[in-house]
């Protein structure tokens, strides 16, 4: 890609982000804002730029390219009130082809009260989500990556529950102590509750 390209590229990533950003808790999959590793929490939630080997399927695909080797990571926390949230993610360079990034995505929010339209206890009830993902990244240059993704994923409440696809786009800069980064995440169309049939 030469340097045209590149520019296209941001251009479009620039364009396409405000059209998705969106508050927490008021989209669907919610649960992949969440955050994925305690390095989110030191930066304030942005990893764009600093994202590298596996927790980059996350944040930006595009950081794949900064693993070696092959590389696992994972992450389990306990919330409040039963709330467990789990990451799994594999960064595997293929050397020259470029490198191929495995997530696995799951919030488990335990046994909570059900009801009926009429407000009526019904018993307990389970709820959760998750999300399966590959991603794929490649280096253009020495300083400059880029890197996509696409996931399933399925959220869940009793007997209704919800399936759809995301894709994720990103493009990375290093050189030296600098480093720049831009990514779109989890682009995909509404996801809809729907009761089993």
């Amino acid at each position: 890609m030469n340097f045209r390209g590149i520019l296209t590229s941001l251009a479009i990533i620039a364009l396409v982000a405000p059209l998705q950003a969106q508050e927490n808790g008021v989209s669907a999959a919610d649960f992949l804002n969440m955050g994925v590793s305690a390095r989110t929490a030191g930066t304030a939630g942005s990893l764009s730029a600093l994202s590298d080997g596996p927790i980059s399927s996350y944040y930006n695909p595009a950081g794949l390219t900064e693993s070696r080797v092959f590389q696992v990571s994972g992450m389990h926390s306990e919330w409040y009130q039963d709330l467990r949230y789990e990451f799994l993610g594999m960064a595997i360079p293929a050397h020259s082809v470029g490198t191929f990034g495995l997530s696995m995505t799951y919030l488990g929010m335990g046994e909570i009260n059900g009801y009926s339209a009429s407000n009526t206890p019904t018993g307990q009830i389970s709820a959760n989500d998750w999300s399966l993902g590959i991603s794929y990244a490649r280096a253009l240059s020495p300083s400059i990556s880029i890197g996509t993704g696409i996931k399933a994923i399925n959220e869940k409440l009793d007997d209704i529950s919800a399936r759809s696809f995301a894709g994720d786009l990103g493009i990375q800069y290093r050189r030296q102590n600098l480093g720049f980064g831009l990514a779109v995440m989890n682009i995909g169309p509404e996801i809809k509750l729907s009761a089993r049939r």
